[in-house]
């Protein structure tokens, strides 16, 4: 996980340059980004105030390649961003489920607090945080712009991704779009043959390009805070065969401990359903891992 600290400054964006730094997140579309691009600023600096670029990737893993030292991993341009940001070596997970964390980070609180630990509760219901101020709601609260699209929240926790309390309504959320492998795949994973248009991932990056096109031509009263939250590498992995041809699958590394530590208690394991819900052939369990040769197909 990174931070860059970026150039986004309201004095210093002219549409020009919001070309330049859109145009690079369309080309990490398909590369997963984890980053936050910019110095949040306001109450006690006066000036500059600084525009928020916040980009969120689905199960990203530290899998790059000079930043991590993961060297079977193409990540070029993510290399190239790191190099000129703040790497953390050690970023823990509030809980490893999706709707849990992203409740959790996009308020600020721990589960426990939040109350939501699986796919059913969220941070609004009552009783719980009604009157919580989010991420993106607070920087609205304190005189920003706030638009956004894809996966920032989980889809549905809370309702309408928090609009509108967290999202200004002048151009409302682009919401994520769950788009699966083709009916009849046995597999969590799909080469799919078709225009960039077709993937969500892609026409998030370009809603994004827009959002700061029309910030710095039609929104210059105000600071931005934009949020993009990018579906992959979440399965269903379903990508332009060319990304799947730059790993040969039989030179892939498989895991190093292929069983569960003796003594794990048995809730420390889940595969939340991913085995049925994403065409998997098989189940599998903590002392039952996956045959190597579907190891190495996973990873590619």
């Amino acid at each position: 996980m990174f931070l860059s600290w970026s150039l986004l400054s309201r004095t210093s964006t002219p549409k020009g340059n919001s070309q330049l730094y859109l145009a690079m997140i369309t080309r990490w579309s398909w590369i997963a980004l984890a980053t936050i691009w910019a110095v949040c600023s306001g109450e006690r600096h006066a000036a500059p105030s600084y525009n928020v670029l916040f980009i969120v990737v689905d199960d990203l893993r530290p899998e790059l390649n000079v930043t991590y030292g993961q060297s079977a991993i193409s990540t070029p341009n993510l290399d190239a961003l790191a190099a000129q940001s703040l790497v953390f070596d050690r970023a823990y997970c509030q809980e490893a489920v999706c709707a849990p964390s992203r409740n959790s980070f996009m308020t600020g609180r721990r589960p426990d607090t939040t109350r939501a630990w699986n796919f059913i509760d969220h941070f609004r219901e009552p009783e719980v945080g009604a009157n919580w101020s989010t991420l993106p709601q607070y920087f609205k609260q304190h005189g920003y712009y706030t638009w956004g699209g894809g996966k920032l929240f989980h889809p549905g926790l809370p309702p309408n991704n928090d609009e509108p309390l967290s999202w200004s309504q002048e151009m409302p959320y682009f919401p994520v779009t769950d788009e699966r492998c083709p009916p009849g795949t046995k597999t969590p994973f799909c080469a799919v043959d078709a225009p960039l248009d077709a993937f969500f991932d892609h026409r998030l990056a370009q809603h994004t390009v827009g959002l700061l096109e029309a910030a710095a031509v039609n929104y210059t009263d105000k600071p931005f805070f934009i949020g993009a939250g990018f579906r992959r590498p979440h399965i269903d992995w379903r990508a332009p065969p060319r990304f799947f041809e730059l790993y040969n699958a039989s030179r892939l590394s498989t895991a190093k401990h292929q069983t569960a530590p003796a003594g794990m208690p048995d809730i420390a394991f889940t595969t939340e359903g991913a085995a049925d819900i994403h065409n998997w052939p098989r189940s599998f369990g903590p002392q039952d891992p996956e045959p190597e040769e579907a190891q190495r197909q996973l990873r590619q």
